[in-house]
């Protein structure tokens, strides 16, 4: 594991005043910016780097006892290539919504708020970028989502707690003291001004708070600095950054995969994947809520995938405005004829098709016992044809 005692600079240069001079400008769009990212270059630490020069390669996969509810054993890679069906490869059925296709639309033509897309930029100076970077989201970092959080609650409490007290209130009037009487307790909480300015005009005050999010205030609250993960496929490590201790790399192949259960507020257990330091024990817990165990073996997988740059990027719609930029994967792609704009083109109906026969493979796969594929006849999406599964 290594550390960097250096300075972060970039983000403690962004002063109030500077950003409040941001406001209302208009930044660009994921497209364009794609457009301005440097070309990956590999570094010696890269996993895989070894076969990208044709030599041969010197490190060996880690094995160690399973530490989670798998049971298997766990396998940290080390560069080696992985093949196809012995594993499970249905990355698809990360996306059990079927939006990814759309939100990369929006996310190429929409243009961002100026503030934001400076937060974009710094945030690749220090974690990285893409496609080279595999970010792990955390909603704590930037203060503005709890802006937002108040702006969905107190749209909320106009509808649900001034709703509730006036119409619960009013049937039990109705009940205890006539139709007369409930009548008038009902405008009470119109003519009472703290009931009136506390509840009646919340809704205004939501559409306010959505104003100023819309236009970039709650960008102000942004802190100074911004922590976060992330995999470095160019570097086979991963970057972890924070005010205290720095910048902190750990090798991939020194990272090994446990699931973590959680439990949701419906009382039902969902599994997330758990990133675990064998030496030091820190690490990165990732996933969606209110997944299972067969989630967190893609997820896995899709990580290894990603990590070995012998092979192309994994062929989902997120890397796909990407790709031309990793020599790897431009290399696979002009080989093999890929399209430009596979994922972007295909219908949304093919794509949600697509994805259902993928996390219906996922489920069904062997996590238990990966020796036993042949036996069970275990059948990939689509007879292992899609463009996801090659390479």
């Amino acid at each position: 594991m290594t550390h960097f005692n250096e300075r972060l600079p970039e983000y403690k240069k962004v002063g109030f005043l500077t950003r409040l001079s941001w406001l209302g400008r208009t930044g660009k769009t994921d497209g364009e910016r794609i457009s301005e990212f440097p070309q990956v270059k590999y570094k010696s630490t890269a996993i895989g780097f070894e076969k990208i020069n044709g030599l041969p390669h010197t490190r060996n996969a880690i094995h160690s006892k399973g530490t989670h509810n798998l049971l298997h054993s766990i396998q940290s890679i080390g560069g080696q290539s992985l093949v196809n069906n012995t594993r499970c490869h249905e990355y698809l059925a990360l996306d059990d919504g079927a939006d990814a296709i759309e939100n990369q639309k929006i996310l190429l033509t929409d243009k961002k708020s100026y503030v934001r897309h400076k937060i974009d930029e710094l945030t690749d100076n220090l974690i990285g970028y893409k496609p080279s970077v595999y970010e792990f989201p955390n909603a704590l970092k930037i203060a503005s989502v709890w802006f937002q959080f108040l702006r969905i609650i107190t749209g909320l409490l106009a509808f649900v707690v001034y709703g509730f007290m006036l119409i619960f209130g009013f049937l039990v009037d109705l009940l205890t003291l006539g139709m007369r009487d409930a009548i008038g307790n009902s405008l009470f909480f119109f003519t009472n001004p703290f009931m009136f300015y506390c509840f009646a005009l919340l809704p205004l005050y939501w559409l306010v708070l959505k104003f100023l999010t819309h236009i970039g205030v709650t960008d102000l609250f942004d802190p100074a600095f911004i922590p976060g993960s992330a995999l470095r496929r160019d570097l086979g490590a991963l970057r972890t950054i924070s005010k205290r201790k720095g910048i902190t790399e750990i090798p991939f192949e020194e990272l090994e995969a446990r699931t973590t259960t959680m439990w949701d507020g419906g009382n039902r257990a969902m599994c997330k994947l758990y990133l675990a330091h064998k030496y030091s024990k820190d690490g990165v817990v990732y996933g969606a809520p209110n997944q299972q165990a067969w989630y967190v073996g893609v997820l896995w997988e899709f990580f290894q995938h990603f990590m070995d740059v012998s092979r192309p990027l994994p062929d989902v719609p997120e890397f796909e405005p990407y790709r031309h930029l990793d020599p790897t994967t431009r290399k696979w792609d002009e080989e093999h004829n890929r399209p430009r704009w596979l994922w972007r083109d295909m219908s949304q109906d093919d794509y949600r098709a697509l994805v259902e026969e993928s996390i219906a493979a996922a489920q069904t796969y062997p996590f238990l016992n990966p020796d036993a594929v042949e036996e069970e006849n275990w059948k990939p999406a689509g007879e292992g044809d899609h463009w996801y599964q090659q390479g």
